[in-house]
C-alpha cells in the first residue's frame, strides 16, 4: 500500500466515523508498514487535505455542479489530488493526476474519466486558482475555516487575528521540555543527532526540534525519552503548568489530568516532594500517567478515577493548588487536529455546562489562600473569559483574578487560554 491509498482509507474513516485524525493515523501506522518516505507523505496528505478542505471543495464546485452526488471514495481521491496540486510543490502534476486516475479505476472505473477531466481542468487554471484562494475576501475560503470559528479568532485576537490565522494551517512545532539542569546537555545531543534543535527565547526548559524525522522510530522511542530526560509538550501548555507556581511539599490536584503532560511537569517542579493528585474518568488514561511517572522516576503522583464534574466532599479545601484544564472545543489546536474545525457550533453548548461544574468544584477544593488555574485549548470566549466571570460572579469577594491571558501561534505556541485565581481568606 502506498501513501495515497493509505491516505484515502484514513480520510474516509475519519469522515464516516467522525474519528480524531491523530488517533486514526497512529492506529493505521501501527497496523501497516510504510517506508519513511511514504509515511511522511501519508501524514502530509491526511492532515493537509483536512486542513484545506473548505478551500478544496470551493475549487471542486467550479468544475462539478453538485459534489454531494459524487461517490465518497471518488470525492476523497479528488480532494487529495487537488490538495497536492494547489498546496504542495514537490510532486510533479502529471504524477498526481496519474495516481488519482489509477486509484479511481480501482474504486469505480466509470468515474475515472470524471477524475481525469476535473484534475486536468484544475491544472489548466492552477495559478489562477491558487491566487483565488490566497487572496479571497471570504476568510473562510482563504483559511479553510468556518465563519463562526473565524469570528471566535476575531473576538480573541481583535488586533492580530489575520496574522494568527495566517499560521493556522502551518505544521505545529515539535517541542521538548527538559529539566533546566539538563538543558545544555540535551541540546548538544539533539544537535549532534541532526535534529536541528532551536532554543526558545527566555526559556531554559524548552527546545524546538526542527527535524524530528532523524528519529526513524519516532521521537518518543529514543533512549533519552525512555530514560525520562524529556517530554513532548507545547510551549503554551508548559506556560499553563508554570502558572501554578508550585512550591516544595505543596498538595496539587490536576482535575482533568490525562494525557498527563502537565501532571508530570507539576510533579517535577515540586522536585518529587508534596503530592499531585491526577484525576480522570478512564482507567486506560490513568495507566498512561502512571507509566510516564515511572519513566521519569516520579513518586509524588497519585492517580484517582474521578469525574471532575461531580463534587467530592472529601476534597473540600484540601489542596494548595488546583489545575482545571477542562475539556473544550479545541479551536486553539486546529494545527494538530484539523478535523475539529468541521464540528458545529451547537457542539459547544454541553461543554460550557461541564466547564462551569469543573471550575466551581476546583475552587471549592482549594484551601484559603490557594490558587486555581483554569485553562483551555480554545479561542472561544464563552469557554474562557465567560467561565471565569461565572466563577467571580458566584463567589464575589472570595475570589481574586490574578491573571488571564491567551497564547497564540505568533509566540511559538498553540492557542491556549488560562486564568490564575486566588481563594481569599474571609
Amino acid at each position: 500500500m502506498n501513501a495515497r491509498e493509505a491516505a484515502l482509507k484514513t480520510l474516509v474513516r475519519i469522515d464516516t466515523e467522525q474519528a480524531f485524525s491523530n488517533l486514526t493515523i497512529n492506529s493505521f501506522l501501527k497496523r501497516n508498514q510504510l517506508s519513511t518516505k511514504e509515511k511522511n507523505l501519508y501524514i502530509t496528505l491526511v492532515y493537509g487535505t483536512l486542513q484545506h478542505l473548505i478551500s478544496i471543495d470551493y475549487i471542486l464546485r467550479k468544475f462539478i455542479k453538485n459534489i454531494n452526488e459524487v461517490q465518497d471514495n471518488i470525492l476523497w481521491i479528488l480532494r487529495i489530488a487537488i490538495f497536492q496540486i494547489l498546496f504542495l510543490d514537490k510532486i510533479p502534476d502529471y504524477a498526481i493526476v496519474n495516481e488519482a486516475v489509477n486509484q479511481a479505476k480501482k474504486v469505480n472505473k466509470s468515474q475515472s474519466k470524471l477524475v481525469n477531466g476535473v484534475l486536468r481542468n484544475v491544472l489548466r487554471k492552477k495559478e489562477d486558482l491558487i491566487e483565488d484562494i490566497r487572496n479571497n475576501r471570504n476568510l473562510s475560503i482563504r483559511y479553510s475555516i468556518p465563519d463562526w470559528i473565524i469570528d471566535k479568532f476575531k473576538a480573541t485576537f481583535p488586533n492580530t487575528y489575520k496574522e494568527v490565522l495566517d499560521k493556522v494551517n502551518e505544521s505545529p512545532n515539535i517541542i521538548i521540555r527538559v529539566a533546566p539542569k539538563n538543558f545544555t546537555k540535551i541540546f548538544e545531543i539533539m544537535d549532534l543527532s541532526g535534529a536541528e534543535p532551536e532554543k526558545i527565547k527566555d526559556s531554559n526548559e524548552l527546545i524546538i526540534i526542527n527535524k524530528p524525522s532523524v528519529f526513524t522510530d519516532g521521537i518518543t522511542e529514543t533512549e533519552l525519552y525512555k530514560r525520562g530526560l524529556y517530554s513532548i509538550q507545547d510551549k503554551g501548555a508548559v506556560e499553563i503548568g508554570n502558572a501554578l507556581n508550585v512550591s516544595t511539599n505543596e498538595s496539587v490536584y490536576d482535575m482533568c489530568a490525562a494525557p498527563g503532560g502537565k501532571t508530570l511537569q507539576i510533579a517535577e517542579k515540586l522536585n518529587n516532594t508534596g503530592k499531585v493528585l491526577a484525576g480522570d474518568v478512564y482507567d486506560s488514561r490513568l495507566k498512561l500517567i502512571k507509566k510516564n511517572a515511572q519513566r521519569k522516576g516520579l513518586n509524588n503522583i497519585i492517580t484517582v478515577k474521578e469525574d471532575a464534574t461531580v463534587y467530592n466532599s472529601k476534597f473540600k479545601e484540601k489542596f494548595d493548588k488546583v489545575l482545571a484544564d477542562v475539556p473544550c472545543s479545541g479551536l486553539g489546536i486546529l494545527r494538530r487536529k484539523p478535523e475539529i474545525r468541521y464540528n458545529t457550533q451547537e457542539d459547544l453548548n454541553s461543554l460550557i455546562d461541564i466547564q462551569k461544574k469543573i471550575i466551581d468544584n476546583g475552587f471549592r477544593y482549594l484551601k484559603k489562600g490557594g490558587k486555581l488555574v483554569y485553562s483551555t485549548c480554545t479561542v472561544n470566549p464563552d469557554e474562557n473569559e465567560n467561565i471565569v466571570k461565572y466563577l467571580i460572579d458566584k463567589y464575589g469577594d472570595k475570589v481574586n483574578l490574578i491573571k488571564e491571558t491567551n497564547t497564540s501561534y505568533l509566540n511559538q505556541s498553540d492557542c491556549f487560554y488560562y486564568a490564575v485565581l486566588e481563594k481569599l481568606n474571609e
